[in-house]
């Protein structure tokens, strides 16, 4: 049996999605045709900044035990609420999306898979060939896409959090800002994420940086690149924020994550995407290939 994942349309939800990643860098891959979406996670990018806790709640935390121990669960409860506790916990926020747009007309033939083996998906259809994996030797997405003669296409960032998006020399970058305060969704607020002018109540910034390879026409415009005329295309992206460790404001004294966006990019594109797949490839598996679980019985032509 193939160690292997495959469906014959594109995912049209979260939970139908693929995913990649190499423990630091998610990606969340939908799969989609003519709009080909890759939402990105960094595990640094939380809300918020750091906070004194209150030291002088010993008092209060020995009332609310005796409480509980009394079998006044909810007093007690209530107590540490007001009394104790520091806040609600900060947001784990999504960096944001990258998107692939071009026209491929209608689609035959439609296959989207993931490999267990290899960390490697695809998505395949008449006329064009996909292939994205996140590589954590080289710390970057890797995407290739091959056909006779590929559309124009149009390589494109977005977020949801407070952000700013334009191309310097050959990389698109994504600049953003998470807020300084978040306040879950179930919650009764006004806002729930709060962006503050002050910088010491400022939250973490962070940039995602996309290259472009290709055999045909690479056009950087102001907040997006084009390609046209190609029958190979290769896209490069990496993620990092200004988190700086726990005790460090990741504003005022935070990483200077766009400097390590363009090195780890710089880096990466100084080996082809063979080079790039095989170190991923021999990384991966010397971890994924030392188990293996064999169930008899099953049906390699349906889809998962």
């Amino acid at each position: 049996m193939k160690n292997e994942l495959f469906y014959l349309k594109s995912a049209d939800a979260f939970h139908e999605a693929l995913l990649l990643g190499n423990g630091r860098l998610g990606v969340t891959s939908y799969g989609g045709t003519d709009r080909d979406l890759y939402s990105l996670n960094d595990d640094t990018l939380w809300s918020g900044y750091p906070r004194k806790m209150n030291k002088s709640c010993a008092d209060d935390f020995k009332e609310a035990l005796s409480l509980v121990l009394q079998g006044k669960i909810s007093d007690g409860e209530k107590l540490m609420v007001e009394r104790v506790c520091g806040g609600w916990s900060q947001c784990y926020l999504p960096a944001g999306d990258l998107i692939i747009s071009g026209d491929f007309g209608k689609i035959r033939n439609f296959r989207r898979s993931l490999s267990l083996d290899s960390a490697c998906l695809s998505v395949c259809f008449d006329g064009c060939a996909r292939e994205a994996f996140v590589s954590y030797p080289d710390d970057v997405l890797c995407i290739r896409y091959s056909g006779e003669a590929l559309p124009p296409i149009e390589i494109s960032l977005d977020a949801c959090l407070r952000h700013t998006v334009y191309t310097e020399g050959e990389t698109l970058i994504l600049e953003g800002e998470a807020p300084g305060d978040g306040i879950p969704v179930y919650v009764d607020a006004a806002e729930h994420h709060i962006y503050s002018d002050d910088p010491s109540k400022k939250g973490m910034r962070y940039a995602v940086g996309v290259r472009v390879k290709s055999d045909g026409k690479v056009v950087h415009n102001a907040s997006s690149v084009s390609v046209t005329d190609a029958t190979g295309l290769e896209v490069y992206l990496t993620v990092k924020t200004s988190f700086s460790g726990h005790h460090r404001h990741p504003y005022l004294d935070g990483a200077d994550y766009k400097t390590e966006v363009l090195g780890i990019l710089d880096a990466a594109l100084k080996k082809s995407y063979e080079e790039l797949k095989m170190r991923h490839v021999n990384d991966y598996s010397a971890l994924f290939g030392r188990v293996e679980l064999e169930i008899e019985g099953g049906r390699e032509d349906l889809p998962t």
